[in-house]
């Protein structure tokens, strides 16, 4: 007997229902999680892309950086254009780079169906998801017309006329380069799945 009358035999019987409910939870997960990855594979595009495989949407090819809470952090496998970061300032939020990729950027590459999966603004990285989320050096690289160039990151550089960049070597150059010089543009954004 138990401290409260309940014979031991009746707490086994339960502790090994519950043992059994749980293995069963268990194996069924793992069938759903199989399940979802065949649909997904079946869906095609960011459904069965993983973390460093590229995809179509919109105009552009994207490569998927990280997936976490049925969202997607894609950025363009290749640099899109070059433009200056801003004429005066290196802060982001007010830079001509960040208006042109909330504004016209945005409204004339996605159409409505396409703007619907996606979660917040375009933007470009930081230098800190820059070092994160690609292997090393070789794997920031990126081209523009065929050619490996450098490319903007949001994050300010040392001076207070540059911002971070990634040069044309995939390092992460916390000096950064001029905002009144054309830089390579690496749209990012979060798609949702």
């Amino acid at each position: 007997m138990s401290n409260n009358g309940v014979p031991q035999a009746e707490i086994a019987r339960v502790q090994a229902e519950i043992d059994r409910r749980r293995a069963e939870l268990t194996r069924l997960q793992a069938e759903l999680d199989n399940l979802q990855t065949e649909l997904n594979k079946l869906k095609g595009g960011i459904y069965a892309a993983e973390v460093g495989d590229t995809f179509s949407f919109g105009p552009f090819d994207w490569r998927v950086l990280k997936k976490e809470n049925g969202k997607a952090l894609i950025i363009t496998k290749d640099i899109i254009e070059m433009r200056i970061f801003d004429s005066h300032r290196n802060f982001w939020e007010r830079s001509e780079l960040f208006r042109y990729l909330i504004g016209d950027f945005f409204s004339q590459t996605f159409n409505e169906d396409e703007d619907s999966k996606i979660d917040g603004f375009v933007f470009i990285l930081s230098i800190e998801e820059a070092k994160a989320l690609f292997k090393n050096d070789a794997d920031r690289k990126a081209t523009y017309n065929g050619a490996v160039t450098s490319w903007w990151l949001r994050s300010p550089g040392r001076y207070e006329n540059f911002v971070c960049t990634v040069d044309d070597d995939g390092s992460c150059c916390v000096l950064g380069g001029d905002i009144g010089r054309p830089g390579g543009v690496r749209p990012a954004l979060w798609l949702k799945f």
